[in-house]
């Protein structure tokens, strides 16, 4: 971009950065001139306030503040901040600067493609995390039930021994020399008619809900054991202990 203006007073070719024309001796505009940067940035993120339309002397700025509660004034100005990126370096200038070049560049597309670039960015970690968080939080309650299924069995087999050598059902875990909760099972209970042992669950999203064995009917020392469940999700239960 050509580094000449022309003098405000007899229209001569001048350096941009003369003070004074060298022929005519005119004073030529000593104000700062508007970034085209700088524009870009407060309307991207002080742009729903009107600081951008402030800045580059708009008195109609106060609407964007007026209205800001409304959230427009913040869309209209993410359009302005595309716009001022996009403009030609002479067209700003000639528009904002009375002609002489602010050496805006092209910084302004330069932040505004490094602003999009991030906000890509942070929109595709977005998906992948909407897309994973679930899948791994499933993963996780699964492989806790399965831990608690482990310990199921434990009680299964503690179970048939305890009736084989005492013929009746034991009263608790204690009976058993099993512990009565951990840190996934907040409660073990047998039924005493039924044999059946109910584990309540002692974690999020499952917390309150049941991990059953279920006896099949016959000869306690020979049971065979069904494990289940009448409220956790299906899909977080191992395929063993899932309904067909």
């Amino acid at each position: 971009m050509s580094e000449m203006v022309f003098c405000r007073g007899c229209g001569k070719e001048i350096h941009q950065t003369a003070i004074a024309c060298p022929q005519c001796g005119a004073q030529q505009s000593t104000k700062a001139g508007k970034s085209k940067t700088t524009a870009t940035l407060l309307a991207l993120f002080l742009g729903g306030l009107g600081v951008h339309r402030f800045y580059l002397g708009k008195w109609w700025g106060i609407f964007y503040l007026l209205f800001c509660w409304t959230l427009i004034p913040g869309v209209i100005a993410t359009v302005e901040a595309i716009v001022f990126a996009l403009t030609d370096d002479a067209k700003w200038d000639a528009k904002y600067n009375e002609g002489r070049a602010s050496q805006s560049g092209s910084g302004a597309v330069l932040v505004l493609a490094l602003i999009v670039g991030l906000f890509v960015v942070i929109s595709f970690i977005g998906i992948l995390a909407a897309i994973a968080l679930p899948a791994y939080q499933e993963y996780s309650v699964r492989a806790k039930i399965a831990a608690v299924a482990v310990d199921g069995d434990r009680i299964a087999v503690a179970m048939k021994d305890f009736f084989t050598s005492q013929r009746k059902l034991p009263a608790d875990t204690a009976a058993l020399g099993l512990p009565a909760t951990d840190k996934y099972v907040r409660a073990v209970e047998i039924d005493q008619k039924t044999g059946v042992v109910n584990m309540e669950l002692n974690f999020a999203p499952v917390q309150g809900q049941h991990f059953m064995l279920v006896p099949s009917s016959g000869d306690q020392a020979n049971v065979t054991w069904k494990c289940g469940s009448n409220d956790i999700k299906q899909s977080y239960l191992p395929a063993k202990c899932r309904q067909n």
